[in-house]
């Protein structure tokens, strides 16, 4: 299957938030600021009113199953620059991954995305987007 990207707008650009600087930013997320950011932020896949979700199929397996060195590098030879990977887990699914002593981290070149609180800050700082559906 063949997936074309969608370009749009940068959130830092967006309306109210062009007077942040971005490398304080990035240095209170715990992320280096000589590097460029891809954010994976999957979809959560669940109830949390039941407490019934599936962890796997909210990132967990999706992130398995990407090449991060591949990745990384193809974006580096594409754009230039050096690339890591922010992985911004629903924090119920990232509860779980603390709990179980994922694979997930520390991983080289994937960093949390669960630092901070707020999504808008992995936005602002990030300067490639991976989602699914919402």
């Amino acid at each position: 299957m063949t997936v074309s990207p969608i370009v749009s707008d940068c959130a830092r650009q967006a309306k109210g938030h062009n007077n942040i600087n971005i490398g304080n930013l990035m240095k209170r997320l715990g992320l280096p600021c000589d590097k460029k950011i891809i954010l994976y932020a999957p979809t959560f896949r669940g109830d949390t009113k039941k407490g019934d979700f599936d962890v796997d199929m909210s990132g967990i397996f999706q992130l398995q199953h990407i090449d991060v060195n591949r990745l990384l590098s193809s974006m580096s030879e594409k754009f230039g620059g050096e690339y890591i990977l922010v992985t911004r887990f629903h924090h119920l699914v990232e509860e779980r991954i603390s709990q179980n002593a994922s694979s997930v981290y520390p991983r080289d070149g994937v960093y949390s995305g669960n630092v901070s609180d707020s999504m808008m800050d992995y936005l602002l700082v990030s300067d490639a987007l991976i989602t699914d559906y919402s």
